[in-house]
């Protein structure tokens, strides 16, 4: 891999799915994508052809462990956008602690499902200086009904929060 293919700048952990529509507002050739690649492989070639892929089932640990050597290899990250389900705290703690250590500056936006409880996660980056947001997706109240968000939903929810952090950030 060479230099400018490592330069990378948002990485988006659970990116063929509900957050297909935000991968494709980010500029291909910056963007790293890791996911588990068994549906939605037209999603990902639509993405765009220069977006560096990382397979991850962080249900299985050694495919936990090469993604966390692989995206090590990034340097340049600045934000990491994470679709990690609830059963998977641990592994989101361990990736969050791998970004901070690549780069201290780097911006980690977590999406939870409206149901989850993301306190300890909070907690967790509060005490060891990791910038985070917690976003809450998911459930939509219609009058006295709801509705899930649809994956356009979330993908702009998503958009409009990266968009601030970039804005506070300069």
């Amino acid at each position: 891999m060479n230099e400018d293919f490592l330069n990378r700048e948002y990485l988006v952990v659970g990116a063929t799915g509900m957050l297909y529509d935000f991968c494709k507002s980010i500029t291909s050739d910056k963007l790293v994508i890791s996911c588990r690649f068994e549906s939605n492989k037209n999603n990902i070639d639509m993405i765009g052809n220069d977006v560096a892929k990382i397979e991850l089932d962080y249900t299985d640990e050694c495919s936990k462990n090469e993604f966390l050597n692989e995206i090590r290899k990034y340097k340049n990250l600045k934000y990491a956008i994470l679709w990690i389900h609830s059963y998977a705290n641990d592994f989101s703690l361990e990736l969050m602690t791998t970004l901070y250590k690549i780069n201290k500056d780097i911006e980690i936006l977590h999406l939870f499902s409206s149901s989850v409880d993301s306190a300890d996660m909070e907690e967790y980056a509060r005490e060891n200086n990791i910038k985070f947001t917690a976003l809450r997706l998911g459930r939509v109240e219609v009058g006295t009904s709801w509705r899930w968000m649809t994956n356009s939903e979330i993908s702009l929810e998503t958009r409009k929060c990266l968009d601030k952090l970039e804005k506070s950030a300069i």
